[in-house]
């Protein structure tokens, strides 16, 4: 097998190789003086197993992959896989207004004409899946965050909204834990509130808060606070992705006591390595 990314290969690309016992092919990736890209593959994929590994964070992001995509098809590979560990776009999963686009189902009818199947990773609502006229598989991070928190005595997981409650309740489970959902209540079109309504006593309790995405990082702080009036010991936040906009990250380290991130995105916080849960979820997958 062989592993193709844009650009210098990330932390998660190379231990996916690792885990895969696949080699990361050679592949030039440049810009023009115009701020067009340049794509080239250097080695021969015909008739290889191919997996394509790249976020959608980007629109650069996006581009160089359709590019990449196209030039891996024109080989004629036994095989071309894409795995994208953070699908960006995907919060826009439905027109929610008159005029706006699909932008989860734009992003997939692009890609899926290249490839024989996609995965991703913890992907903001899997309505997103079925727009795909390929096998599209998410995966969910559980094992990985377990390993990341088993010797942390944690007594609850806290979900910062409704959506990511399932998730709480995976971890949870596994920790020996119990989950708490805490609600968001609009206040206006641009403010949310957080609150907590489970009457649940966590007071000198060690917490994880638990999220998909942490971007501005607006929820997670709120969420911070409302746990915070409850005296809890200690809070460790966690997400699936960090994306951390205007440089939440910062102001979330300092208001708990570790944040950690998978290496979906590769930042300073990114030290939960996924790479062999994803290989193992891929072959259970596709058995």
């Amino acid at each position: 097998m062989i592993l193709l990314s844009p650009g210098q290969p990330t932390p998660l690309q190379n231990e996916l190789a690792r885990a895969l016992g696949a080699s990361i092919g050679n592949v030039e990736s440049r810009s023009f003086p115009d701020g067009e890209l340049y794509i080239k593959i250097a080695d021969d994929l015909k008739g290889q197993d191919v997996l394509v590994v790249q976020n959608t964070r980007t629109d650069r992001d996006f581009i160089s992959l359709l590019m990449l995509l196209e030039a891996a098809r024109a080989f004629e590979p036994a095989k071309l896989d894409l795995l994208v560990p953070y699908f960006g776009y995907s919060r826009q999963h439905m027109r929610y207004n008159i005029g706006e686009p699909i932008s989860s189902k734009v992003i997939v009818d692009a890609l899926a004409p290249y490839v024989d199947s996609m995965f991703c990773v913890d992907i903001h609502d899997e309505e997103t899946l079925e727009y795909s006229s390929k096998p599209f598989f998410n995966i969910n991070i559980t094992e990985s965050i377990f390993n990341h928190y088993k010797e942390k005595d944690i007594s609850y997981v806290v979900s910062p909204d409704d959506g990511g409650y399932e998730r709480a309740k995976r971890v949870a489970k596994l920790l020996g834990a119990l989950p708490i959902r805490l609600d968001k209540k609009r206040e206006s079109d641009s403010t949310v509130k957080v609150v907590m309504n489970d009457i649940v006593d966590i007071y000198g309790k060690n917490v994880l808060l638990l999220d998909d995405v942490i971007s501005t990082g607006g929820t997670i702080l709120q969420a911070l606070e409302v746990l915070k009036r409850r005296k809890v010991s200690s809070i460790y936040v966690c997400a699936i992705h960090g994306v951390f906009a205007n440089n939440s990250e910062e102001s979330i380290s300092f208001s708990c006591r570790g944040l950690s991130v998978t290496n979906t995105i590769n930042t300073k916080y990114s030290d939960i390595d996924i790479s062999d849960e994803i290989v193992k979820k891929i072959r259970e997958m596709v058995k």
